[in-house]
């Protein structure tokens, strides 16, 4: 029986009242239900902002120094000014509160200055991703940048969820090429090879992707239907998963029942974690 996730891709937990992860406000720790920024924040109004989101294990961030670098390109590239040194500041002091527990960190930055800061809890997903294709069209302005501006992923992803689908890949509208899920990273396994989509095609510069680049050897390749049709295996990667099997492209591709490269993929990349881990944790300040 396929498997869907507790929360739907296209939404997030809610920081209701009952919310039991911190937040944090412009410095100020807060009850997650009395979380508010102004209602004339471009955040709220434009979606004019930045944002990324890492991994906590057992109380340590994973690869914390290079999301908050990719949160700084972002802001950069939309000529978004903040205080770096004082967001990293209270974000030392709300990851104090997760001390040995797991989690994710949501870090968002507004034109108007707000800074939110919140833990949201471990995710449930799919054992095997069953995906379905949705056009995209790539804007030069706003490619490789985590901004605020999430409205067209999450429909995506609500458009495959209305199908019975756990997410959708999309493909360029120009091209026809393959290029990311709204949320993850894809690759594909052809003869015992990763390959995934280049960073050129507009798509996110993912850590997990990172990783599993590092780690696989595999390489940058465009992707088109003919490469799906004729993949061996496919996988989805992101911060809060991981590395997880695709069972089926929809009207392209099911793949068999086991996933050999891809299990012994993702077991390589936590090992891999793991490690980074024990760095961190015998040398706080270095990512801290």
């Amino acid at each position: 029986m396929h498997k869907a996730r507790t929360a739907a891709r296209s939404t997030l937990p809610p920081l209701s009242a009952d919310h039991q992860g911190a937040v944090m406000v412009n410095g100020e720790s807060v009850v997650s239900g009395e979380a508010v920024v102004a209602a004339d924040d471009l955040g709220v109004l434009r979606g004019d902002g930045v944002f990324d989101f890492f991994r906590v294990y057992r109380g340590v961030p994973f690869a914390l120094e290079e999301h908050l670098s990719r949160l700084a390109d972002s802001a950069a590239a939309l000529h978004l000014d903040y205080d770096r040194g004082k967001l990293e500041s209270e974000l030392r002091r709300l990851l104090t509160t997760m001390n040995g527990k797991d989690g994710h960190v949501r870090v968002v930055v507004t034109r108007s200055g707000s800074r939110l800061l919140f833990e949201e809890p471990p995710y449930e997903s799919p054992a095997r991703y069953r995906l379905m294709l949705v056009p995209h069209a790539v804007s030069p302005l706003m490619s490789g940048v985590k901004s605020l501006s999430y409205a067209v992923n999450c429909h995506a992803s609500r458009l495959a969820e209305e199908r019975g689908y756990d997410d959708a890949l999309l493909f360029s509208v120009a091209n026809g090429e393959i290029l990311e899920c709204p949320f993850s990273s894809f690759a594909w396994v052809k003869d015992h090879r990763l390959f995934t989509p280049p960073l050129s095609a507009g798509i996110l510069d993912s850590i997990t992707r990172r990783i599993v680049l590092e780690v696989s050897g595999g390489e940058e390749r465009t992707c088109t239907r003919a490469d799906l049709a004729e993949a061996d295996e496919a996988l989805i990667m992101d911060t809060a998963e991981e590395v997880v099997p695709v069972a089926k492209i929809a009207s392209v591709r099911d793949f068999p029942e086991s996933s050999p490269f891809v299990d012994e993929l993702a077991e390589r990349v936590r090992r891999q974690i793991q490690a980074r881990l024990q760095d961190v944790t015998l040398s706080p300040s270095s990512e801290s």
